[in-house]
């Protein structure tokens, strides 16, 4: 499959360490991770796509104006209503994304468990897109690249 240019390039903060299938962890405490890259995530696509304002997290104002009523993470669902409300008009129809870690060690990284660690920001991507995650599928394995002064994940967005 030859690539084109991405129809959405994102720069994220690299996913926490703790998000790493191979660190021990509280699930409270992971789940707190879980929920922030999520939300950093979501967030991030939707300035992607063009909303002019985006909030920088969901306040619990924001839950009651949307009819969140359960307490704890939010749903996959609440997101998608999010995002609706946000971005007016339809989302590209992504269908696959690659994967480039920009870390600030040359230390050998593992690339599926870098690729493990994005599971939740993924998850806030398809959420911002109004898409179930199982349709947003890698095209090549993650490339993994040495930055010492310029740390980040980039996800480009493929139609």
């Amino acid at each position: 499959m030859t690539l084109t240019a991405p129809a959405i390039t994102l720069r994220l903060a690299l996913p926490a360490r703790e998000l790493s299938p191979n660190v021990q962890i509280h699930g409270a405490k992971k789940a707190q991770y879980v929920r922030h890259s999520r939300q950093k995530a979501f967030f991030a696509t939707l300035k992607a796509l063009g909303v002019p304002t985006v909030p920088s997290r969901i306040l619990l104002k924001d839950r009651k104006f949307l009819g969140i009523t359960h307490n704890g993470a939010l749903k996959s669902s609440d997101y998608i209503k999010l995002s609706k409300l946000l971005f007016h008009g339809t989302p590209p129809a992504i269908t696959g994304y690659t994967l480039h870690f920009h870390f600030p060690t040359k230390r050998l990284q593992d690339d599926d468990n870098a690729a493990a660690m994005f599971k939740s920001s993924r998850d806030g991507i398809a959420d911002a897109l109004q898409m179930d995650d199982r349709n947003l599928r890698t095209i090549t394995g993650p490339e993994m690249n040495y930055s010492s002064a310029d740390t980040h994940l980039e996800v480009r967005l493929y139609v």
